[in-house]
């Protein structure tokens, strides 16, 4: 039997950027008074929640500005090797890889990618989380994302992202 979900605790984009959180009365205040560790883990779950939902909603739209704006000044990412093979460092590079990612997708004739996540694992180190998930598609792209909370909330600060074949392999059977 599933546990019933707790409220979803939006985040919409404004002018700041895509990570910045705009709810504040989804929970009624007397939870909030309370301060109980179940209210804040259920908080903290669904910032974590929203700041990967905001970075994949803008990657799918292919809104290259709202898709940053999810990341550190001094983030790091490994992306798909297809696409870059060493280790970029800082926002401004990172950047400059999605927007070649985004060029080839609209070379493509692609106006947005279909990005629904499964597997998504979240695991919690005080301000640090991790969060790995797959998309299926023509091929399987594994991600995980390093999030540490700021002043700002959520964002990454380190991304690496690997694509593998969807095909399944073929091994050979020893009698």
């Amino acid at each position: 039997m599933k546990k019933a979900r707790a409220p979803y605790r939006a985040r919409t984009m404004s002018k700041k950027g895509a990570c910045t959180p705009q709810n504040t009365d989804l929970y009624p205040s007397f939870f909030l008074k309370a301060r109980t560790s179940f209210i804040v883990s259920v908080q903290t779950v669904d910032e974590i929640k929203a700041t990967l939902k905001a970075f994949l909603d803008a990657f799918s739209k292919l809104a290259l500005e709202a898709m940053i704006d999810c990341f550190t000044d001094d983030s790091t990412a490994f992306f798909p090797s297809e696409h870059q093979i060493e280790r970029l460092e800082g926002k401004t590079s990172i950047k400059n890889a999605f927007a070649n990612v985004i060029a080839k997708v609209k070379r493509s004739g692609a106006e947005n990618l279909k990005l629904e996540t499964e597997d998504v694992i979240t695991q919690r180190f005080g301000d640090i989380t991790l969060v790995t998930f797959q998309i299926f598609d023509t091929q399987t792209s594994r991600r995980t994302l390093v999030m540490k909370r700021g002043h700002e909330g959520w964002q990454v600060i380190h991304m690496h992202a690997s694509n593998a074949s969807s095909k399944p392999i073929q091994r050979e059977v020893k009698p």
